[in-house]
């Protein structure tokens, strides 16, 4: 095998292997009754979930014959041989790394050469050493009134396709509340059956799926720009419950911690009572605005606010996570990074008070300059471990800081990597989030990292794969959630 036949095997394997040899000899035909030695930890119904994955993937079912694992090996992590005899060895720290190393397999594998329609896979022999190097890998999405299930499912699959483990899914205005269902856009709600739908997938895939709902700041669950209002917009009458401007929740009407209270559990519950739950708190620009809050310091009311329902998640089992900005001096030089806390509003002193099993999540995005350099020191982050907490750094659409954060994160001890995406999640910026992303989680460490800032040349076969398991059977569906190759014009001038 030449070394060009070598390197397009694996240049492209998304996260990146902490190890990859291509070995000499003819490539294996995946086929049924694969013998599969399979060195696991005893995990009842394993073999079952492995040859689910395995049928879906290449519609064979491996013969797997269980060994005694007598060596070490990291957290999701698996060590996979596939022998010139046809044999495949993995052995593997548990399901999750088990199920990880058939993902990989999967990116190696290619379609049978020399026939018109093919019906094999094939893979090179090959060894195979991997694990994550950070425990806590995730994507943030969110649900637009405009955003359609199928693209839902399509991030939910390729975040699997990529070994990510956790989903942070915020709904804006499209979660049917039982508790309150006046609040959201009632031509826009997505049937409750069909958030169970993904969230199960999620699940099957091993992903954790994580509610936020915003209980500060977004409270009109629409973007800045448009001045949309989820809940005023159709139902003024529960203006008592914002601020003025709408943007923010009143934080001293005991009304609007009874509805936020009912809203927390219940979206809680109803995501099957993961062990996070977010609660966003970011850019509470108008917060305190109204009569009753002006009365009050905005840190005297986030702190009471913020313990409240951190207690009230614990309650649940759950640990909460909000947004850093509010929290994070800007008095300081804090020159590139996003910072809002002032000493007006007192809240540049808040985290000092908090409860410090608040997860803080960390988002730079861009303005860090040197943070293209991958080993740059994250001082926002720095600052809030150094004050006790657990901390994540949460990037945005800019694959440099992808690679550069989860450096840090998995360099200096922080709780994870959360791959923000918003409203971009679109074309080439839905790839680099995705890829970029999962390589500055699972492979963050890897030197190799900064050569995948770039569309890659397997990625289109990756997309095929998931809209393949998708089903998908419409034009709008398939490749980078992006409708059209040609826009319509929906006004022509001409001259």
């Amino acid at each position: 095998m030449t070394d060009r036949t070598k390197h397009f095997l694996t240049t492209d394997l998304i996260p990146i292997p902490k190890s990859v040899t291509i070995n000499e000899g003819d490539f294996v035909t995946l086929e049924d009754s694969q013998e599969l030695i399979l060195q696991i930890p005893e995990n009842a119904g394993s073999e079952n979930v492995l040859n689910d994955d395995a049928f879906q993937f290449w519609k064979i079912r491996f013969a797997i014959r269980r060994e005694v694992l007598s060596e070490t090996i990291h957290a999701e992590g698996y060590d996979l041989e596939i022998k010139a005899d046809k044999t495949i060895v993995l052995k593997a720290a548990d399901l999750a790394g088990a199920r990880f190393a058939l993902r990989t397999i999967r990116q190696l594998a290619v379609p049978e050469r020399g026939v018109k329609q093919f019906s094999k896979f094939i893979v090179p022999p090959a060894k195979i050493v991997d694990s994550p190097d950070m425990a806590f890998r995730g994507v943030h999405i969110c649900w637009f009134p405009e955003t359609r299930a199928f693209e839902i499912e399509k991030m939910i699959r390729l975040a699997a396709y990529y070994k990510y483990n956790y989903i942070v899914l915020e709904s804006w205005g499209v979660f049917p509340f039982e508790c309150a269902p006046f609040v959201g856009w009632k031509d826009k709600m997505v049937p409750r059956a069909e958030f169970k739908r993904l969230i199960a997938l999620a699940n099957s895939f091993g992903i954790t799926m994580i509610p936020q709902l915003n209980l500060n700041g977004h409270a009109s669950m629409s973007r800045n720009g448009t001045d949309k209002h989820a809940t005023l917009d159709f139902a003024p009458e529960y203006s008592s419950l914002f601020e003025p401007s709408g943007w923010c929740w009143c934080l001293t009407n005991p009304e609007t911690r009874k509805l936020l209270t009912e809203m927390v559990l219940e979206l809680h519950e109803f995501f099957g009572k993961p062990p996070y739950f977010h609660a966003g708190c970011d850019e509470a620009y108008d917060m305190a605005s109204c009569p009753s809050c002006a009365e009050h310091t905005p840190a005297e009311l986030l702190q009471d606010h913020l313990v409240y329902f951190n207690d009230l998640i614990k309650a649940q089992g759950a640990r909460m996570m909000i947004w850093h900005d509010m929290l994070l001096p800007c008095d300081m030089d804090w020159t590139g990074y996003v910072a809002c806390g002032t000493k007006e509003n007192g809240t540049s002193e808040l985290y000092k008070t908090l409860p410090k099993d608040i997860i803080i999540c960390d988002w730079q995005y861009c303005g860090c300059v040197p943070a293209r350099e991958p080993d740059f020191e994250w001082a926002s982050s720095k600052f809030f471990m150094d004050a006790g907490f657990d901390t994540m750094l949460c990037p945005w659409d800019n694959p440099p800081n992808m690679i550069s954060q989860g450096r840090y994160m998995a360099t200096h001890g922080g709780f994870g990597l959360l791959e923000t995406t918003w409203h971009t999640c679109k074309g080439n910026a839905f790839l680099n989030m995705f890829r970029t992303g999962a390589i500055g989680s699972w492979s963050a460490l890897n030197p190799r990292g900064t050569e995948y800032l770039h569309c890659r040349q397997n990625e289109a076969r990756y997309l095929r794969d998931v809209d393949t398991d998708m089903g998908a059977e419409h034009y709008e569906e398939v490749g980078k959630l992006t409708d059209y190759q040609v826009p319509p014009f929906r006004v022509q001038n001409w001259v």
